[in-house]
């Protein structure tokens, strides 16, 4: 079950071959999309994509055909270099995975594509023409990406015994009197608070946004560099 660090070191591998895209495919997996409740705050994984400026698009609930050509790869990248191998380390078999790629992608033909390779027949594909490193993040995240994409979201969230909520794995305190009720949270970019409101609509509470910043989403970014 691969976290968000491990899908965050895949997609750097890929960036930075590729180029940074514009938009990203994927499932409703958990490191993705929040499936734990009927009103999903983003993940850390999502809104480290919109900080880079990458739109997130998900699939159906329930219909892996909806990446039919991300299963069917897996299929065949299992078939070719996995299955029936045996690698003498991880080195061996990132250069295995890596030359196979590239086997596929420019030397076998493709009978969709009138028996071309795929980047013989689609050219322009083999960069998004936005350059990406690792060393280069930092300056690449814009936080105010971030800031508009939460400002369109509204959740809701019921107060327990404590006084206590949860929002993007982040426990805040707004109070025992408050305990038991559902509230109401939208975000405010202009100085990044969480606008808290009872059933009703009022506003009871300000609170800073914890997690979202720069670094949190980064991580370590030391060993990539």
């Amino acid at each position: 079950h691969p976290d968000t660090r491990d899908y965050q070191a895949a997609l750097r591998l890929a960036f930075t071959d590729w180029g940074l895209p514009e938009r990203l495919q994927v499932d409703r997996d958990a490191v993705f999309f929040d499936n734990k409740t009927r009103s999903p705050f983003p993940t850390q994984a999502h809104l480290w994509l919109v900080a880079l400026g990458i739109d997130l698009a998900f699939g159906r609930p329930n219909q892996p055909t909806d990446q039919a050509m991300t299963e069917r790869s897996h299929q065949l990248w299992a078939a070719q270099c996995l299955q029936g191998q045996c690698y003498a380390g991880w080195d061996d078999l990132y250069l295995t995975l890596r030359r196979r790629r590239d086997f596929l992608n420019c030397h076998l033909p493709c009978t969709s594509l009138d028996n071309r390779p795929p980047l013989v027949a689609f050219p322009h594909a083999v960069h998004s023409g936005r350059p990406y490193r690792p060393a280069w993040e930092a300056e690449l995240l814009d936080m105010s990406r971030v800031y508009a994409f939460l400002a369109q979201g509204r959740w809701f969230r019921l107060v327990s015994r404590g006084g206590t909520f949860s929002l993007g794995r982040q426990v805040y305190y707004i109070g025992h009197r408050w305990a038991r009720h559902q509230l109401d949270f939208t975000f405010d970019p202009s100085d990044q608070l969480l606008l808290c409101c009872d059933e009703a609509g009022q506003l009871i509470k300000r609170l800073p946004i914890r997690g979202v910043s720069a670094q949190a989403l980064m991580g370590d970014l030391a060993p990539y560099v």
